[in-house]
């Protein structure tokens, strides 16, 4: 097989429900390398995107956000993290409301298989 045209095209977010869609084709003889030339096309898609695009490409993104008189004093706290992953796991058997909810967890038992019991436990009381 004889390659002679590279094609490279991608579509790229520019927002909310907003995409663009950037490609470029070449020609290639048998002397260029067919991944350098591929790797190429890339780079001139993205060089491209980011130089119609460069607010997409900040540190920090920017954003609205509209919020009510009322809340503008009071900021959120931020969540802390105390559980470990195995409580995290432990936790959710414990809340689980449905079998099939529950049954989503049954992987995670090969990584706690201290928790099987509780895992086991927590199937029979929702099969009752």
């Amino acid at each position: 097989m004889k390659i002679t045209t590279v094609t490279y095209s991608r579509t790229y977010p520019t927002g909310l429900y907003a995409n663009e869609k950037i490609g470029v084709e070449a020609t290639i003889d048998e002397t260029d390398n067919v991944d350098q030339v591929f790797d190429m096309l890339k780079g001139i898609c993205d060089g491209q995107h980011k130089s119609n695009n460069p607010h997409l490409y900040t540190e920090t993104p920017v954003t609205t956000v509209h919020v009510s008189s009322q809340w503008e004093k009071q900021q959120a706290p931020e969540p802390e993290i105390t559980d470990s992953p195995e409580e995290g796991t432990r936790k959710m058997i414990k809340e689980a409301v449905t079998l099939k909810g529950l049954s989503f967890l049954k992987p995670l038992l090969n990584k706690y298989p201290n928790l099987k019991e509780e895992y086991e436990q927590k199937l029979k009381e929702l099969s009752i």
